[in-house]
This record gives C-alpha cells, sequence and structure tokens, in this order.
C-alpha cells in the first residue's frame, strides 16, 4: 500500500461466521474531533495457518484503501475496482474462497495466489520467525478446515480444544467479508 493508508483502529470482534471486516469511520473520539475507521479480526479464527490469518488481515487493509483512495460500492458490495485492488497484491477475489467464484458481490472471501506478492511478502516476513503469539482456545469447528492432522496435533498438545463434530450453527464458510 506504498505506506498510503491512514490510521485505524484493529479490534478483535467474534462476530459469527466471520474472518475479519472493515467499517468506515467507526470510531470518533472522546472530544468530537476525529474520526477513524476499523478493522476487525475475529480471533476464534486465528488458529488458521498464519497466511491465511494474515490474508483476511490485507483483504480489510484493502477496503480501507478503497475508501479513502477508491470507490466502495454501496453497502457491502465488492465492486471491480475492488477486485483489481486485490488482484494486484496477490489475493484473488472469490465469493466460496477458491478458484471458480464469483469475483464481486456482497458476501466475498479470496485466495492465495502462489508466487504473487502477497505470498512472497508472507513467506519472507515467516522466515523472520514471525507468528501470532495467542491463539482462541475454543475455535469454531470450521477454523480447522485447513490444518491437517500434525498441526491438528500440536494444538491439541498446546491446550486448543478442537470440537469432535460440526455444531448445528456454524458454517464451513472461508473469509467472508460482510461489511
Amino acid at each position: 500500500f506504498q505506506n498510503r493508508l491512514p490510521q485505524c483502529l484493529i479490534t478483535l470482534q467474534r462476530k459469527r461466521r466471520t474472518y475479519g471486516y472493515f467499517s468506515a469511520r467507526r470510531f470518533i473520539s472522546n472530544d468530537g474531533e476525529k474520526i477513524i475507521d476499523e478493522i476487525a479480526l475475529n480471533p476464534q479464527y486465528f488458529i488458521q495457518p498464519t497466511p491465511e490469518t494474515l490474508s483476511t488481515l490485507v483483504h480489510e487493509m484493502v477496503h480501507l484503501y478503497q475508501a479513502h483512495f477508491g470507490k466502495p460500492g454501496r453497502g457491502r458490495y465488492h465492486n471491480k475496482e475492488w477486485v483489481a485492488l486485490m488482484k494486484n497484491i496477490g489475493l484473488y477475489p472469490s465469493h466460496t474462497g477458491a478458484p471458480g467464484g464469483r469475483e464481486t458481490g456482497d458476501a466475498m472471501s479470496h485466495y492465495i495466489l502462489k508466487n504473487d506478492r502477497f505470498y512472497q511478502t508472507c513467506t519472507l516476513l515467516l522466515t523472520e520467525n514471525f507468528r501470532l503469539s495467542w491463539l482462541d482456545r475454543f475455535p469454531p469447528y470450521d477454523a480447522f478446515d485447513n490444518l491437517n492432522e500434525i498441526d491438528k496435533s500440536f494444538l491439541q498438545n498446546s491446550g486448543i480444544v478442537l470440537p469432535d463434530e460440526p455444531q448445528p450453527t456454524q458454517s464451513k464458510t472461508k473469509f467472508i467479508c460482510p461489511e
């Protein structure tokens, strides 16, 4: 983003079936002088591989960028400008979170383009021993979709409570950006 992003508050919210969201002009200072945007991340999904978690943050940063330097779609709509910004940084928009999904719409996800800008930057960051320091001990069932058996075993030994089966109220949808 070439250091162009304005300041924003980054909050942790446990919004069901949501990895993160952006809310423009969400907070106001107590003196009423300043208004600031919010990027909210759901810590229940930090259990996902670190690149997936970081891609959610970057997805929301694209919304922040577009809110200040572009023309966001109406309401929750992810428009073609947003699609172009996502592709430019190496995240491919998809309403399913997988190849072949629609690129625009109200509820959108993405997947990481291998060997593209985001992937390369994230790989470099992770070679520097970067990691998320805290994980929710009781993540939702769908948080385990991208984990292999070795990762699941490690998490169980770390005190993470792995559910045995999906709860009927939980979805297996990935990376949905509702706002």
